[in-house]
């Protein structure tokens, strides 16, 4: 709304020079740490589990091999 509802008084055009305010920005890591603050618990990562449990995959296969 800039500049559409301009009441004229005569004298004064009031509402002329009104810009809206703008909206934030909130990235992900903003909505991350307001959900943990909120106390909404994470979904389970299981990207996380499996790259671990490959990593100790191969290291006990270096360990056996050895």
């Amino acid at each position: 709304m800039t500049g559409e509802k301009v009441f004229n008084t005569g004298k004064v055009a009031i509402g002329s020079l009104y810009t809206p305010t703008a909206r934030p920005h909130h990235d992900r890591d903003a909505l991350r740490l307001q959900s943990a603050l909120l106390g909404h618990k994470p979904k389970t990562d299981w990207d996380g589990i499996i790259i671990a449990a490959v990593c100790l995959a191969a290291l006990v296969a270096m360990l056996v091999l050895a």
